[in-house]
């Protein structure tokens, strides 16, 4: 890239503060730039990343991915125990998004996180007068 390490810096700053942009270190202790934005919407490169893997770590992260576009909005404590650490780091890194609801469960209101995959429909597209109409 054409940039400076100043500029460089000031742009991984700002992506950092915005969480669109950070610096990963690869295993061989490599800086790499992830940003989700790179995943979002493009649920089917993601997939055929994955069916292209033979690592079988990333078979429970295929497994993961697979249950939240087959059962959309699958609840996040679903998940094996195991699991659950490599489902959160999805949601960290954008491979799914996360909504978190409090319900009912038994005598107390629990806080579920139910999972999507990172497509625009998933937005919430609700808008404030959306609400206040409703109350009137």
């Amino acid at each position: 890239m054409k940039i400076s390490k100043e500029e460089l810096d000031k742009v991984i700053s700002i992506g950092n503060d915005g969480r669109f942009l950070e610096v990963v270190k690869t295993r061989d202790g490599e800086d790499v730039l992830w940003s989700p934005i790179y995943t979002y919407n493009k649920y089917d490169n993601l997939k055929k990343f994955l069916d292209r893997q033979t690592i079988e770590a990333l078979e429970s992260f295929e497994g993961i991915m697979d249950s939240c576009s087959n059962t959309v909005g699958v609840p996040l404590q679903s998940f094996p125990q195991g699991n659950q650490p490599l489902a959160c780091a999805a949601i960290e890194s954008g491979w799914l998004k996360s909504i978190e609801l409090s319900m009912p469960y038994g005598n107390t209101i629990h806080a579920f996180n139910f999972l999507f995959p990172p497509f625009a429909k998933f937005e919430d597209s609700s808008q404030p007068e959306t609400f206040s109409k409703r109350q009137n």
